[in-house]
């Protein structure tokens, strides 16, 4: 991580925006889950955020400029065989509130968003039947239970304020 953040670095001179988004699920019933799985959550959806924010935090600071959207989920309201995924999302929009007050007089801003269920791969592999079954409060239930794509997520990320035209220009200078 130290050294892709080095060599981004190096080749456009800074990083000002920062997208947390990687995940994966290891689901069980938690009477059937194992360390291993848990510890895979873990690492992977809760350690990653902290070792890429960690490792952004002090150039960040000392720039007085940059955006980190992390990535939770609506899971952290509960769905059974998911304590590890559950716990992860939620522990994210703890870290996030924590970060925006450190450095949002920084002109750090740090948003934490939870769009529900995005079409990709991972979402594919736990079936529409499981699906189905996600338990979901009246009141979200129709915004949560239909699969957002790469393009809403990107009309999400668009909408977070003044972050349009800074997405534009990252996403344009990562085609180059």
């Amino acid at each position: 991580m130290e050294a892709a953040i080095a060599q981004i670095i190096e080749k456009f001179g800074r990083i000002d925006i920062l997208v947390n988004n990687a995940a994966i699920t290891r689901d069980a019933i938690f009477h059937k889950m194992t360390v291993e799985q848990w510890m895979q959550v873990i690492n992977t959806n809760l350690n990653g955020v902290f070792y890429w924010t960690h490792g952004l935090y002090k150039q960040m600071r000392e720039n007085e400029y940059g955006r980190i959207i992390n990535l939770s989920s609506t899971a952290v309201r509960g769905n059974p065989g998911q304590a590890n995924y559950s716990a992860t999302k939620a522990a994210l929009q703890g870290f996030t509130r924590t970060m925006a007050k450190e450095l949002g007089r920084k002109n750090v801003r740090i948003n934490c968003v939870a769009p529900g269920y995005i079409d990709t791969e991972m979402m594919r592999a736990v079936g529409e039947e499981k699906f189905k079954t996600v338990s979901v409060a009246p009141m979200f239930a129709e915004t949560i239970m239909r699969y957002y794509n790469y393009e809403s997520v990107n009309d999400m990320f668009n909408a977070l304020p003044g972050e349009k035209e800074r997405m534009d220009e990252a996403e344009e200078t990562l085609r180059r």
